[in-house]
């Protein structure tokens, strides 16, 4: 079933949308230091840390034995079947196809919400900006 509803690819997509969130989000924070190449320096090496983050959190393969785990749980093995006949309908496979863009709209909408994300790319923000002042100054003492 997680095949046939592209789980890995949906889950895949969502993190894509979820790291442009961010990157959007970066974007946004414009002051007046904005254009220094240190600062762009800052931010490029920050979304590179954010990309590997999320890879961490949407990874399929560490996710989908939980995924397998959670619907024999909660459904038995008729019910899977006749959910796995759905998919195959017309309806079904028109759920799948629409499935990333409607996780992609509730993600921006829940954008602000959660406090773990915002407060994972603040420390990554934190961390890299220490990385760049000892780098600056590591910099600034070579002959």
């Amino acid at each position: 079933m997680l095949r046939l509803t592209d789980v890995k690819g949906t889950l895949e997509k969502t993190r894509l949308d979820n790291v442009e969130l961010v990157r959007t989000m970066v974007a946004k924070q414009k002051g007046p230091d904005s254009e220094n190449p240190i600062m762009k320096r800052l931010i490029a090496r920050m979304m590179e840390k954010y990309e590997t983050y999320s890879k961490e959190i949407f990874d399929y393969e560490k996710k989908e034995a939980a995924y397998i785990e959670f619907y024999k749980a909660l459904l038995s093995e008729h019910e899977l079947e006749e959910i796995v006949a759905f998919y195959r309908t017309d309806g079904g496979r028109a759920l799948v196809r629409v499935q990333p863009q409607l996780l992609a709209k509730m993600q921006h909408e829940a954008a602000g919400k959660f406090g773990g994300t915002e407060d994972r790319v603040n420390a990554i923000m934190k961390e890299t900006v220490e990385e760049i002042e000892a780098e600056l100054t590591k910099e600034s003492k070579l002959p």
